[in-house]
């Protein structure tokens, strides 16, 4: 009896599909090939290739599996006959190899599944079609390598690998991709290879890579217009996605790799998925604007499960897309590594689940903070100031942009500012009930805590700060106080200042301790005692 045609093992998280070696096949000790088989004389080299990632991958393939080679004959189109189960006459495997099996004139044929497309229904029976055809080409005993960054529900003969993204041009994640492929081809097929090709890919392991073979990816022809030198990608950003020319200088230089994408590729079909979120043109744009690196995402190993997680979090499909808008930043995020724990951490305070989500809808910056770093070390702080465990929970639901406030720089300014107008723990008990006054600059909040106090009315002094400037002018009106610098005041001793230093140079840092120092004199020049109250 036959044995079962399938075994699983499990590789990076995910699981590996590969067939069992048919005893029937003919075996070899090694590859004796003089010549190329028939079936590889058959073919003729690719001009052109369906991505610049999928070009780094196996072109450094090629190098260790056929060192003989050149490297642009692993990638061969082949002319077969049409018929019912694939309706074409070519065959056009995205990388072929001889020699590398014991199999007598075996092909080891590589498919690269990174796309989207490959995940979806029309894709996968694609995908079946094209494995049965090249082992309907090739001799008794060729093997079909499918890579993929997630497993797919079904049995169609191929040799199933899982791995990580890589980003293009980026050589630290490519090696670590690289990698995945070679320890899942000497699991996968160890006793299917020649004995020579197992001992060098096990060699391998601490290999930098090969420089002819990144040349040859540089090189590269992409499907449609040509890639090579970024111009295409530019036009792409400054016509389709409507940049600025500055927008898309500033792009590149945030992430140069985007030049290496293909267009039909990667941009294309990431821009569409992002729109069909629900962002409009112009959000789209901001998105690779601010955060280049999302066109580099798999959709179907990063994006989808990172939207899928954010909405399963209690959001709608509206607040997912104006989470993405605001803070693209999250689609790049971990979901084990990142999300989860800082999600984990906010219910831990004592948050409930609607709550959680208003904090992820409201600020999606908080998913991206450190837990060591910045919200264990908020959270003791606010603690120190006397407020209970359920008053810090109420805040973070109320006001979750305190997480991402500086204690040094912001948080404790401002709580030593007010206790210099509230007694005790009254000044911890007011930011407890309006997180919010955080939020507010320090010179606003100085100046109206003063006007408010010669009235009497420190009470109002959460609704006081919500008025604009000349709302609060009329309704709380002084002349016995210095009023808030405005505009115009800050330009004149801005030019005040160009006209005592000229040209010289000054700090940032310097020229604003300046401008603080003329406020205060401007204050102290115009400040009169107030009146004594009435008899």
């Amino acid at each position: 009896m036959q044995r079962s045609s399938w075994r699983r093992c499990l590789r990076r998280g995910g699981l590996i599909r590969l067939p069992c070696v048919n005893p029937s096949f003919p075996i070899r000790p090694a590859s004796t090939e003089l010549t190329p088989p028939a079936w590889w004389l058959k073919g003729q080299p690719r001009k052109v290739f369906g991505s610049r990632a999928e070009v780094e991958l196996l072109s450094q393939l090629a190098v260790l599996l056929m060192p003989g080679e050149p490297i642009a004959m692993a990638f061969r189109d082949f002319p077969v006959k049409k018929c019912k189960e694939w309706g074409s006459s070519r065959l056009c495997p995205d990388f072929a190899a001889h020699g590398v099996l014991k199999a007598t004139s075996a092909a080891l044929f590589i498919e690269y599944d990174g796309h989207y497309r490959h995940m979806e229904p029309p894709g996968l029976a694609t995908d079946i079609r094209k494995t049965s055809a090249l082992l309907r080409f090739a001799p008794a005993g060729s093997v079909v390598v499918r890579i993929a960054h997630k497993e797919r529900q079904w049995k169609d003969g191929s040799v199933q690998v899982l791995v990580d993204c890589w980003q293009a041009g980026h050589a630290l994640s490519l090696r670590k991709t690289l990698q995945q492929v070679l320890d899942s081809l000497l699991l996968c097929c160890r006793h299917q290879l020649v004995p020579g090709l197992v001992s060098r890919l096990e060699a391998c392991g601490h290999m930098p890579l090969d420089k002819r073979a990144r040349s040859f990816a540089v090189d590269a022809g992409l499907v449609g217009k040509s890639d090579n030198n970024g111009l295409d990608v530019r036009e792409f950003l400054r016509t389709e996605m409507r940049l600025s020319a500055e927008q898309v200088a500033k792009s590149i230089d945030r992430c140069p790799a985007v030049l290496g994408l293909s267009i039909q590729a990667n941009l294309k079909p990431t821009v569409e998925w992002i729109n069909g979120l629900g962002l409009s043109q112009l959000q789209v744009a901001k998105v690779i604007a601010t955060r280049p690196q999302v066109l580099g995402l798999s959709i179907e190993a990063n994006l989808k499960p990172t939207v899928a997680w954010i909405k399963g979090m209690g959001l709608s499909q509206p607040q997912v897309a104006k989470v993405i808008a605001t803070r693209p930043q999250v689609l790049g995020l971990s979901i084990e590594a990142n999300l989860k724990p800082t999600v984990a951490w906010i219910e831990g305070l004592g948050l409930s689940q609607p709550q959680v989500a208003k904090v992820i809808a409201t600020r999606p910056q908080v998913l991206g903070l450190s837990i060591e770093a910045n919200l264990n070390p908020k959270v003791e702080w606010i603690e120190g100031l006397g407020l209970r465990q359920p008053q810090i929970a109420n805040m973070i639901a109320k006001f979750p942009h305190v997480l991402g406030y500086s204690i040094g720089t912001n948080m404790r300014l401002k709580h030593n500012l007010l206790q210099e107008f509230f007694n005790g723990e009254a000044a911890a008990q007011l930011l407890a009930r309006v997180p919010r006054l955080w939020s507010y600059r320090h010179t606003r909040l100085e100046h109206r805590l003063h006007l408010l106090k010669s009235h009497g009315q420190l009470s109002k002094l959460a609704g006081a700060m919500t008025l604009g400037l000349d709302d609060f002018s009329r309704r709380f009106a002084s002349s016995h106080l210095p009023k808030e610098a405005t505009l115009s005041e800050r330009c004149r001793a801005e030019a005040k200042f160009a006209e005592l230093h000229g040209s010289a140079p000054l700090s940032f840092k310097d020229f604003m301790r300046w401008i603080a120092d003329l406020f205060a004199r401007l204050e102290a020049e115009t400040a009169v005692s107030p009146p004594a109250p009435p008899a």
